[in-house]
């Protein structure tokens, strides 16, 4: 059986972007456990990068993460306005 994924792995960053999707989703649903799955998948993919040492990939997980919550509160501000003007 072949797996489709729902992300675009074309590339390094389309892959981060799309587990960052993925991720917010799961967030938002307070899914923690497929949270922690996906990131997981974050990390695994960072480590894949040799060209990066150490701190680079650590640097390149705390932007993740930032991106992340980033898109995690514009949801749920966005929620929040939209359920005043309703």
């Amino acid at each position: 059986m072949k797996t489709i994924s729902l992300i675009d792995t074309s590339t390094f960053e389309s892959h981060i972007d799309g587990l960052i999707g993925m991720a917010s989703i799961m967030a938002v649903a307070q899914r923690k456990s497929l949270y922690l799955e996906v990131w997981e998948q974050v990390v695994d993919l960072v480590n894949t990068r040799d060209d990066l040492d150490l701190d680079a990939k650590q640097e390149l997980l705390k932007d993740v993460e930032k991106r992340l919550r980033e898109r995690v509160e514009g949801f749920l501000e966005s929620r929040k306005d939209r359920w005043k003007e309703s």
